[in-house]
């Protein structure tokens, strides 16, 4: 994974009161390898910097319950974009 851009999705609000999701600007995060706690600390860094310290603290409690390494970065994938 090394040099790929995360991409972050930020809440916004739409018509009727109603909230939505939308796609941010990438984030790039580089020396990363496959290791499940540089990836996870990887994602937090970038969530850190979008301004969603939130949505970083529950993904680390979210990986840390994980049962396996592929259930981690799934849930990894929910929170940023991998390209």
């Amino acid at each position: 994974m090394r040099g790929r851009a995360l991409r972050h999705s930020e809440s916004v609000a739409r018509a009727k009161g109603q909230r939505g999701w939308t796609m941010g600007k990438p984030i790039v995060v580089s020396d990363v390898d496959g290791n499940i706690f540089a990836v996870v600390g990887a994602c937090k860094r970038a969530l850190k910097r979008a301004g969603q310290r939130e949505q970083a603290t529950e993904l680390a409690r979210r990986v840390r319950g994980a049962e396996s390494y592929d259930d981690a970065l799934a849930i990894c994938d929910e929170y940023v974009e991998f390209e």
